[in-house]
């Protein structure tokens, strides 16, 4: 559908597999829904939500990938996967053995990843499937794989499993050569650390890839070049420090922060850093505030939401009222330029509970500004900040919201809508 609620394209036909398939699951941008037939469920249920980086973090990733459709056969251990193009498009159909799930498409859709499951004291295993020929290309332990940008290597973390000492391995892709990713000697040598921890990667750029290991007090932040050897944000590696990555911003400085206990990674309490690749170094920012120029970053301390400017400190935008119980305010998203703002209310205790007595999810502008108020769901907003894709739990409705107007366009019964991008026209 469009921002008008309209028909665009119906993939219907494409997501019907029928017989001998079951637990057809339909991927979109890391998010899975579960696809159950009428008489067991009546439509489409939430499967899971699987977060991932941010997408304006992510350099020459601005459009949504391709859709992936994934099916288990009913006799047979063999896992079918259909990928679509968000235009409507066929981009493959294949089969291969084995049961597979929680598929992730690389950066330039040659290659998919998918897990296998999860047995009570035994390894994950994965495969990395060759999309244009489907077929597997590899497989083996993994945990948290990772693709690079141009889709030419693979990074897995073998976890600490028993006997097997927990290490990242790199894969060649095209030639399917591997090569572990030894802990450097300065971390291997520290002495409060006796068994490191393997790296855990959190992005990819052109450069190579940054990620965090340490030890269960201490968390270092580690750079590793394709093909070259790590790099610590701070060489010192000190015993104390939490470190946590921010993001990559447009010029490609990775911003981070240390000492931190802020969920949402905003606030450093013992300050702010940019690391760049060119020259294996951080910088101190004399901010408490990393985002790319031009852009505002929110974040929620106790009632009081935060914003704040790159080279200026955190100011509080507005204090919210006290909640009641262990309900709590989340900065759930934001327009692409960071000048609105998208806050729930979310309910933090162990029973369930899909009511918030009163309105639950609001929109502001950077200067605090109520721009929208709408009920308890979970809702995304779109890039430009004008447009709110809201769901209700409990009725199980999808809605389009204008921010500006307050106009709310009725989709019917459903469980789960997202907002996905095309490819910009050439």
């Amino acid at each position: 559908m469009d921002r008008h609620g309209e028909v665009v394209r119906d993939f219907g036909p494409l997501v019907e597999l029928g017989d001998p398939y079951q637990a057809v699951r339909l991927s979109a941008d890391g998010r899975v829904l579960e696809l159950v037939e009428p008489s067991i469920g009546g439509g489409p249920v939430w499967f899971s939500d699987r977060p991932g980086a941010e997408p304006h973090y992510w350099k020459g990733l601005r459009t949504s990938r391709p859709l992936v459709l994934r099916a288990a056969h009913k006799t047979m251990d063999a896992t079918r996967f259909r990928v679509l193009s968000i235009q409507g498009e066929m981009l493959a159909d294949f089969e291969v053995p084995g049961t597979w799930d929680e598929p992730e498409i690389s950066p330039r859709s040659g290659y998919l990843a998918a897990r296998g499951e999860l047995i009570l004291g035994t390894p994950l295993w994965a495969v990395v499937l060759d999309i244009t020929q489907g077929a597997i290309v590899w497989r083996g332990i993994v945990s948290r794989p990772l693709f690079s940008h141009d889709d030419r290597y693979f990074l897995y973390n073998v976890p600490n499993v028993g006997p097997i000492v927990g290490h990242n391995v790199l894969v060649d892709l095209p030639s399917g050569r591997e090569r572990r990713l030894n802990p450097p000697p300065s971390m291997s040598n520290h002495p409060a650390v006796p068994t490191p921890e393997p790296l855990v990667m959190y992005y990819t750029t052109d450069a190579g890839m940054f990620g965090t290991a340490g030890f269960p007090t201490a968390a270092w932040i580690w750079f590793v070049p394709w093909g070259g050897q790590h790099v610590p944000f701070d060489p010192s590696l000190p015993n104390t420090a939490r470190d946590r990555l921010g993001g990559v911003s447009e010029d490609g400085l990775v911003h981070w922060s240390r000492g931190s206990d802020d969920r949402d990674m905003p606030i450093a309490s013992e300050g702010a850093y940019a690391f760049d690749p060119a020259t294996g170094e951080s910088q101190r920012r004399d901010t408490q505030c990393y985002v790319p120029a031009g852009q505002t970053r929110w974040t929620m301390r106790d009632n009081s939401l935060l914003a704040c400017e790159l080279g200026q400190p955190y100011r509080e935008v507005l204090e919210l009222p006290q909640l009641d119980e262990q309900w709590r305010y989340s900065v759930r998203g934001r327009s692409e330029e960071g000048d609105r703002v998208l806050i729930e209310i979310r309910w933090g205790g162990s029973e369930l509970k899909y009511d918030y007595p009163g309105m639950a999810t609001f929109v502001y502008d950077n200067s605090g500004r109520l721009l929208l108020e709408a009920p308890f769901g979970y809702a995304t907003l779109d890039k430009t900040g004008t447009l709110l894709v809201h769901n209700t739990p409990r009725t199980r409705e999808v809605n389009l919201i204008d921010v500006d107007s307050g106009t709310l366009t009725p989709l019917g019964p459903g469980t789960l809508g997202q907002i996905l991008y095309e490819p910009a026209s050439p």
